[in-house]
């Protein structure tokens, strides 16, 4: 048996207890032998449909024209049919103080900018960078933190310090995302135009 999508289009349920209303339902043909059967699979069930229950070209077209003008109109893409960054890349340059002792290496601090961080304080991207596996609570080391680096793991100044600039992946602002997809959408609707005007 063989089984393949032949075409997806967007569907609006129009359910009011529906928060996203937009879903994609694909098509499948199954086929064994010269029998062909077909399915509609909406995310969750596969349900079998008729061949006549199919949509035209004409028809899918119309769909996506739909769901596009409810893109462009909103900035939201319910069934993440537009690849749009959900995040960017921040460049940071941090610059960490280690001190040797008995029980390994230590992490002092970390300083971004001239603002020092004791590392209890550290952003989580920047204790992972720093491989900071517990932070001492008490006695002449409080608030220093080990690190499972060994000593040549890294190459320190004679005073124990590194500088590193460090890429930390942040989510993009709400507005940037429907803005962009805002434009993606009106792009798609324009090269529709182009194709059927």
């Amino acid at each position: 048996m063989a089984e393949d999508i032949i075409y997806s289009v967007p569907i609006q349920c129009g359910e009011k207890d529906c928060p996203v209303q937009w879903h994609r339902h694909d098509y499948w043909i199954y086929t064994t032998g010269k029998r062909a059967t077909f399915s509609c699979y909406d995310g969750s069930d596969h349900e079998d449909v008729r061949k006549s229950d199919l949509h035209s070209f004409a028809e899918q077209d119309q769909l996506w024209r739909e769901y596009a003008q409810h893109v462009a109109a909103t900035g939201e893409d319910p069934i993440g049919e537009y690849m749009v960054k959900r995040e960017i890349t921040r460049r940071e340059r941090w610059t960490f103080q280690f001190s040797n002792s008995i029980c390994g290496m230590l992490l002092v601090k970390a300083s971004r900018n001239g603002i020092v961080f004791a590392p209890k304080d550290l952003p989580q991207h920047v204790r992972e960078y720093a491989a900071v596996t517990r932070v001492i609570g008490r006695g002449p080391a409080a608030g220093c933190a080990h690190v499972s680096w060994q000593k040549g793991d890294v190459k320190l100044t004679r005073n124990g310090r590194i500088t590193e600039t460090l890429d930390h992946r942040i989510p993009r602002k709400a507005a940037d995302i429907r803005r962009e997809l805002q434009a993606r959408a009106r792009k798609h609707l324009a090269s529709t135009e182009k194709r059927t005007g």
